[in-house]
């Protein structure tokens, strides 16, 4: 019952009810806080912050402008015309009056000010810049701003900014707006007013640079009627002045005239007469004064920062102001307060709601009828789709809440019907997004549930898609242009797509670009011609290096069939060639196959022979023995056994190689290599006690199932460790390791040699070959060897590695995989 689709429609619809009467109980308390708000509304808090930072304004200017400029005598430090300008500049921001005097004008006495730079410093109060404390008060010191209070500070470090150049200029930035003060009269020099309102001036004799602004602000061209065009920064054109005039109007620096070739005029019927005619002149900068276009020397414009770290400024407002705005704030956090309580005596409505939803959520989707939970059309639409939707309606709530009233529908409603009309359409609107966001969050988790999320997605179908036409179009290149081993192994292919590549795309651009020349049009369609024979062209050989490529692979995975090629194709020399050189080696294979089938067949006769007279000698050597021979007799006879049973074990270790060899008798069988290695240790080890050796085993696997012939695999090891036994260095230790890695079974056994081993690790594996020539009592130098073929007669691979005088020998078997399959 609980899981029933209905009992899901009611949870839902109770929890969009309770999400409605939350936000209809929300925007009515909201609106009752921005009325009660504007009820306390007090004016002067914004009054002081705009007079306060008035104050602020005028302190910087007069600190850095004049403070800053005056000696410890308070006399002016700069130009007579410096200080003319700065006095008027100052006079204009309202810091200064008529006589020179600081004089802040339009500053209401309720605020006590200071500033200082170094030792000057100017102030309406006895009071220093450490008796500036408490609440709503401004300083600034060591270039950072500090204040108290909730009063809005207009300014910060970035707002203010003063730089001088190198011709003079000492420019002052105020908050958006900027003053350019000089060091000599302005009188009559050119200037040009920059995007902060400063007038620049400057001079084209070179006793100053022209600020490279100037040099932004036009641009010359000259059109087809023998006219030039002068156009401002904007590309608006300022004038247009014929050629024939300007050519008496080009002065260099020291205004002489430039002389100009004569301009033709213009006559549409003469084609010897170009459209555009621009005027000869030297090379260089040319400045438009009154008509006049001068020639000038561009020095470099520099400028230099300059320092504000000794600027110091303090501002408070009177008792009365700071008890008002105290009040003030007050009124409003308790306001605050009172209406945060209300809101939050809501929230077990949202709490509800959220529960409601955990449980839609949680059981979504079931269906009681097939016991599982199941998708229904709207699940199985593009999950992008509730994924919008979502994201729209938490929006729209948020707009709604922060937004109700930016476009006075609030008092629109509230002019047509009651105040609670529009907290209800609050309400309903957001009941209505809340059940949209249910239903699309729902069938997002029920498409999780049911495993299908990914696959329900456009991104999916597309990607999908997508990739379908690769893989026709892979396969089709695979199949008739080029493999994926090509691509992978074989270099001059990768150079020969790339260089195709970037070709195609060169010559298409250049079709792009050939399209707008009409001149070029046969030229153009040449090209096209070209390139679409260069492309068959690259294909056709593309695909021979494709059958080149697969001939050549056949032939280094032994398949020797000689392969047809067209006698036209750029492929056949080639083909013939390879076909040329798999016919030598099949025929280098088969010489070499018949060579060890004899070579085999030889041995195991020969050993086969062997064992009929051996047999023989071994049985009279024993009746022998039983005998009554004198002690030289008998230590005789007692040679012949050891040397005739040393002769069995070599023809027997001799028959066991050569089927090993020719991988005859193995009989494959699942065996752990874990147990195998302790059954031989276990086995051998009176051997390993009566040669008095340790062994040190090191077994880093539970088990290490591999399919080998059991008795191949024991001998392996069997003689491995007496080969270790018999040639380690006495005192010395032999270890054991057995581990799985990487899907392999590693069996490594090492000892420290009791001889200099003077051989290579290919060497010692050969048959008859031992490692210590001077032992002539043990060993036929077959043990390796054997190891070596039972190894991979079984599928494994066997290797010795030497360093120094510790010998390893390392046994690799790949370990057998299981696959458990789940009912």
């Amino acid at each position: 019952m609980i899981r029933n689709k209905i009992t899901r429609i009611v949870a839902g619809v109770i929890s969009c009810i309770l999400v409605g009467v939350f936000a209809f109980r929300f925007t009515e308390l909201v609106i009752s806080h921005q009325k009660k708000w504007n009820e306390l509304y007090v004016s002067d808090n914004y009054i002081v912050s705009d007079e306060m930072n008035d104050i602020y304004y005028k302190l910087w200017a007069v600190g850095n402008m004049w403070l800053r400029n005056l000696d410890e005598n308070g006399k002016f430090n700069g130009t007579e015309e410096l200080e003319k300008q700065t006095v008027s500049a100052l006079q204009e921001l309202g810091c200064m009056d008529s006589k020179g005097n600081i004089l802040l004008n339009n500053v209401s006495s309720d605020y006590e000010y200071l500033v200082s730079y170094g030792s000057n410093s100017f102030s309406n109060t006895d009071k220093g810049y450490d008796k500036f404390n408490g609440d709503y008060v401004l300083t600034r010191k060591n270039d950072n701003i500090y204040y108290t209070g909730r009063v809005g500070w207009g300014y910060d470090n970035n707002s203010f900014n003063m730089y001088d150049t190198n011709y003079g200029m000492h420019y002052y930035y105020l908050d958006g707006s900027g003053i350019a003060l000089f060091d000599y009269d302005t009188k009559g020099l050119n200037s040009y007013v920059d995007e902060l309102g400063a007038t620049i001036y400057y001079k084209t004799d070179g006793s100053t640079p022209i600020p490279d602004e100037y040099y932004n602000r036009y641009s010359y061209g000259y059109d087809s009627t023998g006219y030039e065009e002068i156009y401002d920064r904007h590309n608006n054109r300022i004038e247009s002045i014929p050629i024939d005039e300007i050519i008496d109007n080009y002065y260099d620096e020291n205004g002489n005239a430039i002389v100009r070739e004569p301009v033709p005029e213009y006559d549409e019927n003469d084609e010897s007469v170009p459209r555009v005619t621009t005027p000869a002149y030297e090379e260089g900068i040319y400045v438009c004064l009154n008509g006049r276009f001068v020639k000038v020397e561009q020095e470099k414009f520099k400028t230099t920062q300059l320092k504000e770290m000794p600027l110091t400024i303090a501002i408070k407002p009177n008792d009365d102001i700071i008890n008002n705005l105290k009040s003030y704030h007050d009124n409003m956090a308790e306001n605050e307060k009172q209406t945060v309580v209300s809101i939050m005596n809501n929230i077990p409505l949202l709490i509800i709601a959220l529960i409601l939803l955990i449980f839609v959520l949680v059981t979504g989707g079931y269906s009681t009828k097939e016991k599982k939970f199941v998708m229904t059309f709207f699940d199985r639409i593009f999950a992008e789709i509730p994924a919008a939707l979502i994201v729209v309606s938490v929006i729209c709530s948020v707009m709604i809440a922060d937004f109700y009233d930016s476009f006075g529908f609030h008092d629109f409603v509230n002019e047509i019907y009651s105040e609670h009309t529009f907290h209800m359409i609050c309400g309903v609107i957001c009941s209505l997004l809340f059940g949209i966001i249910i239903l699309s969050l729902n069938s997002l988790i029920v498409r999780i549930k049911c495993r299908c999320f990914w696959k329900t997605t456009f991104i999916y179908a597309f990607l999908i898609t997508v990739w379908g036409w690769v893989k026709k179009f892979r396969n089709l290149v695979a199949e008739n242009v080029v493999r994926r081993d090509m691509l992978r192994d074989d270099k001059f292919t990768r150079r020969f797509i790339v260089r195709t590549i970037v070709f195609v795309i060169a010559e298409s651009f250049f079709e792009l670009v050939c399209l707008d020349w009409n001149a070029y049009g046969l030229l153009f369609f040449f090209s096209l011609i070209l390139l679409a024979g260069y492309i068959a062209l690259s294909l056709l050989d593309l695909n021979a290096m494709n059958r080149i490529s697969r001939h050549i692979t056949a032939i280094n995975s032994g398949d020797y069939t000689p392969h047809t090629e067209n006698q036209y194709s750029s492929a056949f020399c080639i083909t013939q060639k390879l076909n040329n050189i798999s016919a030598g080696i099949q025929s280098a294979v088969d010489r070499q196959l018949q060579s060890e089938r004899m070579k085999i067949d030889l041995v195991t006769n020969v050993s086969h022979d062997l064992k009929t007279p051996l047999t023989s000698i071994i049985s009279y050597i024993d009746l022998l023995s039983m005998e009554e021979l004198s002690p030289t007799a008998k230590d005789y006879v007692n040679i012949i056994v050891n040397k005739s049973q040393r002769l069995k074990s070599m023809v027997a270790d001799l028959f066991d190689l050569a089927k090993a060899t020719s991988r005859t008798d193995v009989d494959v069988e699942k065996i752990d290599t874990v147990i195998l290695a302790n059954q031989v240790l276990a086995d051998l080890s009176d051997k390993i006690e009566s040669t008095g050796r340790q062994i040190k085993v090191d077994i880093q696997a539970d088990s290490a199932p591999v399919m080998a012939e059991g008795k191949k695999m024991y001998r392996v090891l069997q003689n491995l460790i007496d080969n270790a036994l018999k040639y380690s260095l006495d005192g010395t230790r032999i270890y054991l390791t057995l581990k799985n890695q990487n899907g392999y079974c590693i069996v490594n056994i090492k000892n420290i040699a009791s001889y200099e081993m003077t051989f290579n690790p290919d060497e010692i594996i050969e048959r008859f070959t031992r490692g210590d020539e001077s032992r002539s009592t043990e060993g036929n130098g077959l043990g390796l060897s054997i190891a070596k073929s039972f190894t991979e007669a079984c599928g494994g691979s066997f290797s010795i590695k030497i360093d120094g005088d510790v010998f390893t020998a390392e046994v690799k078997m790949p370990i057998l995989t299981v696959n458990i399959v789940k009912e």
